[in-house]
């Protein structure tokens, strides 16, 4: 009956008066199977973020995974209580220790997050990360220099990525990862992704991917006392300075 309901709305009544069935999801009224597939699957609507949000050089799990995270459909500590699956203490979170892990939290506004953030902004010169994974997408994307927009949709699945990683290495494993750690996997990954992309899309990163390996270097070079000046006590101003100037 559902499907009966659905085909009855792309039928439109003869101006004589007679029932007169015509296809209204193409412009010339062929019925095409194509066309009612897509009115099935977009509900007649579509992703904003779809045009550009699967079109990038990450991996597809990486890729899915951003996605859920942005529909808040992960497991983060407040989705578990929900579903009552919360087998820790608390839902508070495992990284900063003072708020609910909720998706925007973890990502975004969590203290441990906000550093490594600070650091690749002011690198990149971008906006600040706002507090809400649905306006990452949009309003955030938007602010960020068209040009420089391939390059942060690689950045942003990348970090969002590693902290993930990152937490469930703290609640499985109980290891606690510095900052500076996670700033050079997801440098190194951004350069893994680089090396694979197409020539079309090199040309549009190639200018931020510089940035990268120059940063890589320069860890590198100076890696025996960071990690002891980049630690769980560390300012983010503190961070960025160490590992963006000379």
């Amino acid at each position: 009956m559902r499907l009966h309901g659905i085909l009855e709305t792309v039928c439109a009544r003869g101006a004589r008066g007679r029932t007169r069935k015509r296809w209204s999801l193409t412009g010339n009224g062929d019925v095409l199977v194509k066309s009612f597939y897509n009115f099935l699957i977009d509900g007649g609507t579509r992703c904003p973020v779809a045009k550009f949000f699967w079109h990038c050089a990450c991996p597809r799990k990486i890729n899915l995974f951003n996605w859920l995270a942005w529909k808040n459909k992960i497991l983060s500590l407040d989705n578990l209580v929900l579903r009552k699956c919360n087998k820790l203490p608390t839902a508070t979170c495992v990284m900063c220790h003072s708020d609910i892990e909720t998706v925007d939290h973890l990502f975004l506004t969590c203290s441990f997050t906000r550093r490594i953030w600070d650091y690749f902004t002011h690198l990149f010169r971008l906006p600040e990360p706002p507090g809400l994974m649905s306006s990452l997408w949009g309003p955030w994307r938007l602010a960020v220099q068209p040009a420089a927009r391939d390059f942060c949709d690689l950045l942003v699945k990348a970090l969002v990525w590693n902290v993930w990683l990152v937490r469930n290495d703290i609640i499985f494993n109980a290891t606690v990862v510095p900052v500076f750690a996670i700033i050079l996997k997801i440098d190194r990954m951004l350069l893994s992704w680089f090396s694979n992309c197409s020539v079309n899309f090199i040309g549009k990163i190639e200018e931020p991917m510089k940035s990268i390996s120059h940063s890589l270097e320069f860890i590198g070079s100076r890696s025996v006392g960071a990690t002891s000046e980049v630690g769980s006590d560390a300012t983010p101003a503190a961070e960025v300075q160490l590992l963006s100037s000379e």
